[in-house]
């Protein structure tokens, strides 16, 4: 039936979803190592990662799968660092 082509979809989109958080986090530690920090490529690359995090964990919850403590305690951290005025 339909059903398993469904299931199908969700698993791949999940998997996408996820790739990207991996790249996004990736891409994240590169601007942080970089010397001197250029705050603008740092502030857009967390940016992405929550991005990347909130569409995931959104996928997740749609599925009804549980969200990892990690990656909501990540997003929140990249939330609040985002916050203008916090950082400074």
């Amino acid at each position: 039936g339909l059903g398993g082509a469904q299931v199908e979809t969700t698993v791949s989109s999940l998997r996408e979803l996820l790739t990207e958080v991996v790249l996004a986090r990736g891409a994240l530690h590169r601007q942080r190592r970089r010397t001197p920090v250029v705050r603008l490529d740092l502030g857009s690359a967390q940016s992405r990662l929550a991005e990347a995090l909130r569409a995931y964990q959104n996928a997740l919850s749609a599925e009804g799968a549980p969200v990892p403590y990690r990656l909501r305690d990540e997003r929140r951290l990249l939330e609040s660092l985002g916050e203008p005025g916090l950082g400074s």
